[in-house]
């Protein structure tokens, strides 16, 4: 298992936002996207979903990648 998952399948100390962020500044993690490229990839998966077309997660790190670009 890579160590992100490793990070997000680990338990949440308590008072801890459940929150790929806060997981990865809990762990040490460096975060890959910056949080408005964050904000935007989170928009346009649930602005997809909204229009009935859902984005299959196996193209999201494709995705992540663009929004860096």
């Amino acid at each position: 298992m890579d160590k992100a998952s490793q990070v997000l399948a680990r338990e949440v100390r308590s008072g801890m936002r459940r929150s790929y962020r806060a997981l990865a500044d809990c762990d040490g993690s460096q975060q890959y996207l910056t949080p408005w490229e964050e904000t935007a990839l989170v928009k346009y998966l649930l602005q997809m979903l909204d229009l009935g077309q859902p984005v299959q997660i196996k193209f999201i790190p494709f995705l992540a990648f663009v929004a860096t670009c």
